[in-house]
């Protein structure tokens, strides 16, 4: 089935003319409803501020990843399309994807940074692991529920709480890296 003016305005209970009154084409409105909720992270950068602001790393790498998640929970349908667009090659929502992973890429690279102050990390280190973590927070976010009765074994708490851990060590090296009980050869 595909996404057209007349089903759209179907569901809207109004006409197809009214439709194109706004909108030239299904595209257009696609575009808007993706730009508007692309610019819905308020709270997203709220929590991210607050990190930046001193938080520790445990619980600024929560809140961030929980924010994060609430943000895709709120818009998924649109931010799928919006990410299916871009990997399609459509610039508009190329650039509009890459603005918002560059607002928020510059002050978790900055945190990384700051946590690797001995290691001298440089700029482009610290925005190269910034772009690993998100890009692993943001497609577990969109694939939350895809597929939800072929999930592998761990559970979304687990991802979540992997993805806290991976995000808090990067930003404090060795703060919450649990230990293991046998060496991974023992494991096998």
């Amino acid at each position: 089935m595909s996404l057209t003016a007349a089903a759209i305005a179907r569901e809207a209970e109004t006409s197809s003319a009214t439709f194109y009154v706004y909108f030239d084409d299904v595209g257009e409105l696609v575009f808007a409803l993706a730009r508007e909720a692309t610019e819905d992270l308020d709270n997203v950068f709220a929590v991210l501020d607050n990190w930046v602001a001193g938080q520790p790393a445990e619980q600024g790498a929560s809140a961030f990843v929980e924010a994060y998640r609430d943000y895709w929970n709120k818009h998924r349908p649109i931010l799928l399309l919006r990410n299916m667009e871009a990997d399609r090659g459509d610039q508009r929502f190329r650039e509009m994807r890459s603005s918002v992973g560059g607002l928020l890429l510059r002050p978790l690279a900055g945190l990384i940074k700051k946590g690797h102050e001995e290691e001298a990390l440089t700029e482009e280190q610290a925005l190269a692991r910034a772009a690993v973590i998100f890009a692993a927070i943001e497609r577990m976010a969109a694939a939350e529920t895809i597929y939800p009765d072929q999930r592998p074994m761990p559970s979304i708490d687990a991802i979540k709480q992997a993805q806290v851990s991976v995000l808090a060590s990067l930003v404090e090296p060795m703060s919450i890296i649990p230990k293991q009980e046998k060496p991974l050869a023992a494991q096998r």
